[in-house]
């Protein structure tokens, strides 16, 4: 994941870029969302980053990573801002989801890279918390998806990141909070995918 970008390297990311352009379930993720367009207001509140395959197109022809791990940084928040930007919608989940399978599917038959590695990047940058915003409805489903897992270390792991009892009423700075908050939510969806 350190390997430098050069030319040849560059030319078989680019070529992976365009093989996912090309398939459609890439289509959400082409180009940059028009939020104006499609009236999010709140769009760029969430998302301090926006990325999409044509501005990681964009960026790469113009050297902006120098290593294979910059590259894949980029590429992995296209896929944790949709997340976080639309936790509460199934559809958009699954199309990241598969877009992402689709282009780490490119990815490790190119360059035999494990999924462990990519899905450590993918934690690195749901943690930068970036623009992270977790509201009252974010929180209320973090509750019900804990007690749907019934494990107490998520509650014990909840109560010491809110400071807040079981079944007491939350009250609590959500932004102060918002970047432990994000990090619980993303373990306890993970858990989730799993049973």
């Amino acid at each position: 994941m350190d390997e430098q970008i050069d030319f040849s390297l560059k030319k078989r990311l680019l070529d992976i870029i365009n093989r996912t352009k090309k398939n459609q379930v890439s289509k959400h993720f082409r180009l940059p969302v028009d939020y104006e367009f499609l009236q999010l207001h709140d769009y760029l509140n969430i998302i301090k980053r926006p990325m999409d395959l044509e501005t990681l197109a964009s960026n790469l022809r113009a050297s902006h990573y120098h290593k294979f791990g910059d590259f894949l940084l980029d590429l992995s928040l296209i896929f944790s801002n949709c997340r976080r930007y639309n936790y509460d919608n199934q559809i958009m989940q699954d199309a990241a989801e598969n877009c992402e399978q689709v282009i780490f599917g490119f990815i490790q038959d190119e360059f035999d890279l494990d999924r462990t590695e990519y899905e450590q990047i993918l934690d690195q940058t749901f943690k930068l918390g970036e623009g992270a915003i977790f509201t009252q409805k974010r929180l209320f489903n973090l509750l019900q998806n804990i007690n749907k897992l019934n494990k107490p270390e998520l509650w014990d792991q909840y109560q010491l990141k809110t400071g807040q009892n079981v079944g007491a009423e939350v009250i609590l700075d959500i932004n102060k909070n918002s970047l432990e908050l994000e990090e619980l939510d993303f373990q306890v969806n993970k858990m989730l995918k799993m049973l």
